[in-house]
């Protein structure tokens, strides 16, 4: 039998095709086409901000988490991050809340702070050893956890960056709503702010439609007050007091107690 040609072989053979590598897509790091931040940032700052994945799509009423991360570097107007669970991406300043640490603040200051990776807040409660205890003021679990000075940022009380702020809009009619937010950045020189409320909904709001929440209020048991609940204030009495920083408000119409931390309470005066 003859043998087969050159030809034939290579009709017959499969070639083999490299396979195709799809090119990562980096997300818009100004979705909501925020103006220009000036921020003082260098490689190696702690800071928090938006994750990649939420970037992409955003648009105001997206929601936005903010977990800790590490600068890298810049990229013209924008902050490089590390990814953590991915590839270093850009983020416009505006997203952006630096991490300033302290390394002993004050007892029962209130402080951002890094927990499980996310910004939450807190306050101070003892030293030990090189770590700094600190109470976690908005989770479930508030028993003392010890942080290093740089996953603690100091909180200091009017219109900034990871202050919880409290925005008066028009409801019902012939009434107002109270909307509780937390502050991101400053977005112009008129007073508006980059915001997060219930379910950390993204809005651009305004300091002369705003109420500043005091960092430190410790009503007594007994008082009368205005507290969070579902991203709104109600009216509430307070039931009991568990220092620092916690307090259990009943609520004036309906609803079970609840248990809410420094920033989510007013005098009634301040509505």
């Amino acid at each position: 039998m003859a043998a087969p040609s050159a030809s034939a072989t290579s009709k017959e053979t499969p070639l083999k095709v490299a396979p195709v590598v799809a090119r990562r897509v980096e997300a818009e790091p100004n979705p909501l086409d925020l103006p220009p931040r000036k921020l003082e940032l260098a490689a190696g700052d702690h800071v928090f901000t938006v994750p990649e994945p939420m970037l992409r799509g955003a648009k105001l009423g997206s929601s936005f988490a903010f977990r800790a991360a590490t600068v890298t570097g810049r990229d013209g107007e924008d902050v490089l991050v590390d990814g953590r669970d991915g590839p270093p991406y850009r983020v416009h300043p505006a997203y952006v809340i630096p991490i300033t640490p302290v390394t002993r603040p004050k007892l029962e200051s209130p402080v951002l702070a890094e927990w499980g990776g996310a910004l939450r807040h807190g306050v101070v409660r003892k030293y030990v050893k090189d770590k700094i205890v600190v109470r976690l003021l908005d989770t479930n679990d508030t028993s003392d956890r010890p942080l290093a000075p740089e996953q603690l940022s100091l909180q200091t009380d009017g219109f900034h960056p990871g202050n919880y702020a409290v925005v008066r809009a028009p409801g019902p009619p012939g009434t107002m709503d109270y909307d509780h937010v937390m502050l991101v950045s400053p977005i112009s020189d008129a007073g508006e702010w980059l915001a997060v409320g219930f379910g950390g909904a993204t809005r651009r709001v305004s300091e002369k439609d705003m109420l500043i929440v005091p960092l430190t209020f410790t009503p007594k048991q007994g008082s009368p007050v205005w507290a969070e609940h579902l991203g709104k204030m109600r009216e509430g009495t307070v039931t009991e007091v568990d220092r620092p920083g916690l307090v259990t408000v009943k609520f004036k119409r309906v609803g079970r107690p609840v248990t809410v931390g420094w920033g989510s309470l007013l005098p009634p005066a301040k509505t």
